[in-house]
């Protein structure tokens, strides 16, 4: 326990950085540092070599000292060759701050553009990869984080696309008034198109 005890107090520095050690024996995130390595040529027709552009570091971030050459040699941060994933899913590359960020809720990303979600699905947390399908309720706009209910008595049956309101069904046992007729529609388990009149609800 003491030889234990001392090796997590302990702090030294290696190739990334300052390494301290957690309580369970990892590593701490505090001093973490990587160098950004670019394959450069040399020059006109010359071999590629590996150029230091900048640092990451744990608690500063990003540090650049010189701008990238992409495949191509296309120079800049404005010259990304299209289809190049430059961050983890879940975030696209953010060219003010030169770095990675999480999409906002309503979007996913699998590393090169964070785009809305199609109509009928949803992202209810940020850094999302993958738009989730609506259940009881719709999603009846694009870019959309949370579902929209369907009114009292009434949800959209599984397997609908549920992209408007006009998917949402009377429950089993409820009836829905038609705006559009004279007389109330009884259903017997989800026939009556609920987004056909208003919220009767009555059972």
């Amino acid at each position: 326990d003491a030889v234990s005890a001392e090796m997590k107090a302990a702090r030294f520095s290696g190739t990334s950085g300052v390494v301290k050690l957690l309580d369970n024996g990892d590593r701490s995130g505090e001093g973490i540092e990587y160098a950004i390595e670019n394959w450069k040529a040399t020059g006109p027709g010359g071999a590629l070599e590996p150029t230091i552009i900048g640092l990451w570091h744990s608690e500063r971030g990003y540090e650049w000292a010189d701008v990238p050459v992409w495949p191509g040699n296309a120079v800049g941060w404005d010259a990304i060759p299209r289809g190049i994933a430059l961050c983890p899913p879940g975030t696209q590359f953010d060219f003010d701050l030169n770095e990675c960020g999480e999409c906002p809720l309503g979007t996913v990303s699998t590393g090169i553009q964070c785009v809305p979600c199609e109509l009928g699905k949803v992202a209810p947390e940020r850094g999302m990869v993958k738009c989730l399908d609506c259940v009881g309720g719709y999603a009846g706009a694009t870019g959309m984080s949370a579902c929209t209910k369907c009114p009292e008595n009434s949800e959209v049956p599984s397997g609908s696309p549920a992209t408007s309101p006009a998917y949402c069904a009377c429950l089993p046992g409820s009836y829905m008034v038609n705006a559009l007729q004279d007389n109330a529609t009884l259903s017997s388990g989800g026939g009556q198109n609920a987004s056909a009149g208003a919220s009767g609800g009555g059972r």
